[in-house]
């Protein structure tokens, strides 16, 4: 083990007894997300930080551009400016969310980008075109989730007493809107690829997992804290049925992703490439485990629970019919409760009230519940 292999053990032994990572249950131990990138290994103050992490960064584009790399492997300097963005930029942002635009085999056209799509960062395809939409340090939109963080009328995102035990509303998980970095992969059935189950056409490309990595090495680094790797299944689990909003559809992408082979590269990236380490070696995860991925891994079950961003072990499965108004969808002891539809103010149409009909979560004694 080299010196600086020794050095990065050490400092990570340091910052999980530091207590700033807070892991949740079933989350595995490698998980390095929400700990400091190694950019502060050796360097005390701002300004010799900020010089190691450009030496990191000019690193990692000399490793990835070197001509000795295969070609389709290789970066221009054009995509590694495009990939990286401006790494003078401070991001705040905490996720790196993974999505697939369900276009197998279609080159990526930014002229087809729909208003959905602009709060997205970065795109990328299978033959290697990569178009930055957003910088990292700029916020973006792209899920059902954040649209319920800023809901402010709804109980069901508001009130802990309307979900199960130890999962809190919404807007109280800490998470905020701006909290997300989003990237759209294009799944492909053409040529080698990575894929979670060699059995199953969609995959990725070598090149797209390279500058995935590579966009989340640099988001992490300009943060100074590793972001944490999540999905767009998973940050939208169980919202398709949450119709009062017009969440109709929860979202199943990325599809047939091997994210192992992705936290694998990421170490390529940063600690092959970036620090000259081993990083054969490296067993650093950052964020969603093997295991949570391949629950669902083409679809997103009606009956799910939403938890992001608890993103580990088994899902979790809404009780009994939770979504259908004046049922018995809990017992608490010796009590049977049924849904209440509380009268809420339309937003759309201010001087009108609606009955919003499903999605209610109770826990026993709390909400809108009416015993029987």
């Amino acid at each position: 083990m080299s010196s600086l292999d020794a050095t990065i053990d050490v400092f990570y032994q340091q910052e999980l007894a530091s207590g700033r990572k807070r892991f949740f249950p079933n989350e595995p131990v490698t998980n390095k997300d929400g700990l400091r990138t190694p950019n502060f290994i050796a360097s005390p103050t701002p300004a010799q930080s900020d010089s190691l992490r450009n030496r990191i960064f000019n690193q990692i584009g000399a490793g990835l551009s070197d001509p000795n790399v295969p070609p389709d492997e290789r970066f221009s300097q054009n995509e590694l400016n495009e990939v990286m963005g401006n790494v003078n930029n401070a991001v705040a942002a905490r996720f790196l969310v993974i999505h697939d635009r369900a276009a197998d085999n279609v080159i990526f056209n930014r002229a087809n980008i729909t208003a959905s799509q602009r709060g997205v960062h970065l795109f990328m395809d299978h033959m290697s075109n990569f178009f930055r939409q957003n910088d990292y340090d700029q916020p973006g939109h792209a899920t059902k989730f954040e649209r319920a963080l800023g809901n402010t009328t709804d109980p069901r995102f508001l009130q802990d007493n309307l979900w199960p035990a130890n999962i809190p509303a919404f807007q109280n998980r800490g998470v905020q809107p701006n909290h997300f970095i989003h990237v759209e992969m294009t799944a492909t059935t053409v040529g080698e690829r990575i894929r979670s189950d060699p059995n199953r056409d969609p995959g990725y490309t070598r090149k797209q997992v390279l500058a995935l990595a590579l966009a989340y090495v640099t988001a992490s680094l300009r943060r100074g804290l590793f972001l944490t790797v999540t999905v767009h299944r998973e940050v939208d689990r169980g919202l398709n049925e949450i119709q009062g909003n017009n969440f109709r559809f929860a979202h199943s992408d990325p599809r047939n992703f091997e994210i192992s082979a992705f936290y694998r590269t990421v170490n390529e990236v940063l600690f092959g490439h970036g620090m000259s380490v081993d990083a054969r070696r490296l067993d650093f995860t950052y964020g969603i485990d093997a295991n949570r991925m391949s629950i669902d891994n083409a679809g997103n079950n009606v009956n799910t629970l939403h938890t992001f961003p608890s993103q580990y072990g088994p899902r979790q499965v809404k009780p009994n019919n939770w979504n259908a108004a004046n049922t018995i969808i809990i017992k608490c002891d010796a009590n049977r409760f049924r849904i209440v539809d509380p009268i809420i103010p339309n937003p759309r149409r201010p001087r009108a009230q609606v009955r919003r009909s499903g999605a209610y979560i109770f826990s026993c004694g709390g909400g809108f519940l009416q015993q029987i």
